[in-house]
This record gives structure tokens, sequence and C-alpha cells, in this order.
């Protein structure tokens, strides 16, 4: 609710309304189409940031989102994908964190569809029952990232650290 979450609200109607869209569990099938959607979305992300740090994490994070893919049952984590026109266009996969919490892990989106975004995330979060808090988890010190999760006007920041031997 609120003028603060305006914009949010507007792109999700947009997808709404200019999609016919299912939103659906995720399927171990759906590993190939979603990993293309990642190679695509990485580099829509690599021509909008020409940071070398930021490529770089995009690359190892294709290694990560395939494993995800691949064993998320064995991790305990839930995956849910958003197909329009028979293709998958936005992909994301959370987990049950401590006590009240759920955590959203990632998100992937076809960045051409205004709203998709704003649509995968919403319906993830209304979606997972009896938790009270939701957790977009760190911003890995990305300016672009920070602003998006700061725009959710969170709670609490916590700090993150990364730990080197």
């Amino acid at each position: 609710r609120g003028n603060s979450y305006k914009s949010k609200r507007s792109s999700y109607n947009c997808f709404v309304r200019y999609y016919s869209c299912r939103y659906a569990a995720y399927e171990p099938e759906m590993l190939t189409e979603c990993m293309a959607l990642y190679r695509r979305w990485a580099q829509g992300r690599r021509g909008i940031y020409a940071d070398e740090i930021y490529g770089h994490m995009l690359q190892e994070n294709e290694k990560v989102h395939e494993l995800v893919l691949r064993y998320y049952q064995p991790l305990g984590l839930t995956g849910r994908v958003v197909m329009v026109d028979g293709g998958i266009k936005a992909y994301s996969f959370g987990f049950a964190g401590p006590e009240d919490m759920f955590c959203v892990l990632f998100e992937v989106c076809d960045l051409r569809l205004k709203g998709a975004a704003q649509f995968i995330f919403r319906e993830f979060c209304r979606r997972v029952d009896g938790y009270k808090y939701i957790n977009s988890m760190g911003i890995s010190e990305l300016a672009n990232l920070k602003k998006v999760k700061l725009s959710y006007r969170p709670l609490q920041e916590v700090k993150s650290y990364s730990i080197y031997q």
C-alpha cells in the first residue's frame, strides 16, 4: 500500500493486462529453458552494466543457477515459473528460513516484458503460506540491486560479509 509502491503496482498491473500468463511450480524438465532464459537475462544485464566484477558475477552465477535448477529438491528449495505464450519468461527460487521467514534466493525474468519481475516477486511472496517475513537476501554490493531491494522498504537491512581463506 502507499505511494512508494505505486510504480511496482503499475508494472504488475501492466504485466497482468498485456500478458496471458501461467504461474506454476518449477519442474525438472524446465531446466534447459530456464538456463536459456538466464543466459539471455545475463546478456541483457551485461549490456546495461559494464562493470567487470558484475560481469564475472553473472558468469559465476550461471553455474549456481544450473546447480539450483538441477538439485532444488534435495536442497529443499521451492521454485516457481511464469509462462507466457507457452514459454518460460521468469523463474524464482526460495527456501524456508528460520522461524517465520521465507527467503527469496533469486529471480530471473525476460527483461523485455514490462512488469515480469514485479509479477513473479509479488506472486511468489503472496503464495508462500505461514511466513511473517520475506528475506530478499543480500545485495552483493551492487548499486542497482541495492536500489531495487531498498525500494521495497525493508523492515531491516542486515549486513553480510564474505570470508576468504
